[in-house]
């Protein structure tokens, strides 16, 4: 079995509003270019994704730790160059989700208002993938 990208778009046309979800996620028994298959390079795959957001010029651009989101092992906002929505990318061991709102109005990427409805969908979809 291979590695998992995954992606969903909601969207009206042409663009506004629109909420991207993406999960990738990588398993320690699979190996390619990057490295051999073994333990826990899932996790170090998954890892990978989640810090390339960080490096110096990257679009989205880092926008600090999301302590507010009670999902996953660590979740940060991105801020797209053009700021015209506002993003969540959280990592969970071997698993990166992004989830992105574009709303209609355009509010401030940082603002309670784009940001808000990513907390609740995040939590939502954590939710609803858990298993008992």
């Amino acid at each position: 079995m291979s590695d998992i990208l995954t992606g969903c778009e909601f969207q009206r046309i042409p663009d506004w509003p629109r909420v991207n979800l993406q999960v990738s996620a990588w398993q320690d028994g699979k190996s390619d270019i990057s490295g051999p298959a073994g333990p826990g390079r899932g996790a170090l795959k998954a890892r990978e994704v989640y810090d390339v957001t960080s490096k110096p010029g990257a679009d989205p651009a880092d926008d600090g730790a999301a302590e507010d989101v009670e999902v996953g092992e660590k979740a940060k906002w991105l801020t797209p160059k053009d700021k015209d929505s506002c993003m969540l990318m959280i990592l969970d061991v071997n698993a990166v989700l992004i989830l992105e709102n574009k709303p209609a109005d355009k509010p401030a990427p940082r603002s309670q208002e784009c940001r808000g409805p990513l907390r609740e969908l995040a939590k939502s979809f954590y939710d609803a993938v858990q298993t008992p």
